[in-house]
């Protein structure tokens, strides 16, 4: 999740937002939707130039790397590990400024022996050290040339400040409460921009989850993917894109569904977890010592406790109604559960949102 992508890969109503959209000025989350509109407009110019950076990368005519940093037999003489060529060999390119004699903590071949009276093997690393700095400086002026030449170093130039403002806003509105539902997925579409696409926190959790099981963080993350499918569908009857972008913020009494809403899947599914979950409450007993055949049984109760429960999390409301409900039954499962104090704090947190108010 640290690399940031183009937000032009995902759709979370972007595009149904124009340049001239205005802020209502009664909003709750007037102030939010400003940062947002800041951030989205820093986020287009920052895709600009790392696609500029990209290119450039891909025109840059890299030197062939010197024979001289690649690890040879008798290198063990050096005592340092050579870095992971892609070529699968070791090169010691990444790290040639530990073999310096000026480094931070020399090494030993050019602190032991200075009367003169030099080891053979110290003074086979001596000069295989010399050989490998000498090389890696070649190529690092290769390397500076050729990225010059691609124009890839005024690319990065370019990114950099741009990369540093946009880290500054997201940091800012993660600091901004939001008090509505369109605020809530105005702060989730500048989350979803880190990932490249919806697919991909789809994947994060169905990952996630099944390296983990259901811990906090996993369903931080799927709560993060129900925002951001919300605000790429267009409006659920209950909000709409441009809304979720903080352009002209929609009340839901303002949003009227064209047709018959079907009902919410995650009300069945939360039925279908309670149900399960009591049965394996049922089988585990009073605490006391169980049977071999007991056991099993409520081995086996607890696995489809957690099956529902995965599904669960997989699950996004399409009903405002459905997302309180979905917030507040995973509260109290938090509750209960060996999560961190502080998700259980921030589901109950959202519920006391008065968007999510039924």
């Amino acid at each position: 999740m640290n690399m940031l992508v183009s937000s032009a890969a995902l759709t979370v109503g972007v595009s149904a937002v124009g340049a001239e959209a205005k802020t209502s000025a009664n909003s709750r989350d007037a102030a939010l939707f400003d940062l947002v509109r800041q951030w989205r407009k820093n986020a287009s110019e920052f895709d600009a130039a790392m696609d500029e950076q990209f290119d450039a990368e891909e025109r840059t005519a890299w030197p062939d790397v010197p024979e001289a940093l690649f690890e040879r037999a008798d290198d063990r003489v050096l005592n340092l590990r050579p870095v992971p060529h892609f070529s699968g060999r070791g090169w010691y390119f990444p790290s040639a400024h530990l073999l310096k004699p000026d480094a931070a903590e020399p090494m030993w071949f050019w602190t032991f022996g200075d009367d003169g009276r030099w080891l053979p093997q110290q003074s086979r690393a001596r000069a295989r050290a010399e050989e490998i700095i000498k090389a890696a400086e070649r190529h690092e002026q290769a390397t500076r040339a050729a990225e010059r030449a691609s124009g890839l170093v005024e690319a990065k130039i370019r990114t950099k400040p741009l990369s540093a403002k946009n880290r500054e806003l997201r940091q800012l509105v993660i600091n901004s409460s939001a008090s509505t539902l369109e605020g809530l997925l105005a702060k989730a579409s500048v989350a979803a921009w880190c990932f490249d696409s919806l697919e991909e926190i789809e994947t994060c959790v169905k990952e996630e989850l099944e390296a983990q099981g259901p811990t906090g963080d996993v369903i931080a993350v799927s709560l993060l993917l129900d925002l951001a499918r919300m605000a790429a569908a267009g409006g659920t009857g209950a909000v709409t894109a441009a809304a979720a972008m903080g352009a002209a913020p929609a009340l839901r009494g303002d949003v009227k569904p064209s047709a018959p809403v079907a009902p919410d899947p995650v009300f069945a599914a939360i039925t279908r977890h309670k149900a399960a979950w009591q049965a394996w409450t049922a089988a585990e007993g009073d605490g006391g010592e169980l049977s071999q055949a007991d056991d099993a049984a409520a081995g086996a109760a607890h696995k489809e406790e957690q099956k529902a429960l995965n599904a669960l999390l997989r699950l996004p409301p399409t009903t405002i109604e459905g997302m309180r409900a979905a917030i507040k039954y995973t509260a109290a499962v938090c509750k209960r559960g060996d999560v961190p104090e502080y998700l259980a704090t921030f589901t109950s947190t959202l519920l006391e949102s008065p968007v999510l108010k039924v």
